[in-house]
């Protein structure tokens, strides 16, 4: 059997393939980064919208029940009250209620209703994405 001499398709890669190659890679992983952080601004838009339903609801079935009951004056104590109290179960990221509450001290993904206030609060994550 005779060996044969490495023929011009059987080279190794050349230094220019090899930097195109990179560069083709980190183009993707740019593109690809900047897409997963629009997806992750846009499901927390989307799980708070699902929260701000879900208390709805929830504050709906509430007035319904108490007015059933024929307690319409229990009615006005909602105004302006925690509405995750109203919750079968308050969301997991719920931190309470809080008196002289410092946002910035407060993480990303977190409702908490500010007492002073009288206003349940979402901290969003993703500030800079959102206006």
């Amino acid at each position: 059997m005779s060996r044969q001499a490495p023929s011009q398709h059987q080279r190794g890669t050349s230094l220019r393939e090899l930097l195109i190659i990179v560069l083709l890679l980190l183009t993707f992983i740019v593109v690809a980064t900047e897409k997963i952080w629009e997806l992750r601004v846009a499901a927390e838009r989307t799980a708070v919208a699902v929260m701000l339903g879900n208390m709805r609801s929830a504050l709906g079935i509430e007035v319904a029940r108490l007015a059933a009951q024929g307690r319409i004056a229990d009615i006005a104590r909602h105004d302006g009250g925690d509405p995750m109290l109203v919750m079968r179960q308050p969301h997991p990221n719920y931190r309470g209620r809080i008196s002289g509450a410092d946002p910035a001290g407060i993480p990303g993904y977190s409702w908490y209703y500010d007492v002073d206030q009288g206003l349940l609060v979402y901290r969003v994550a993703n500030d800079e994405a959102f206006e």
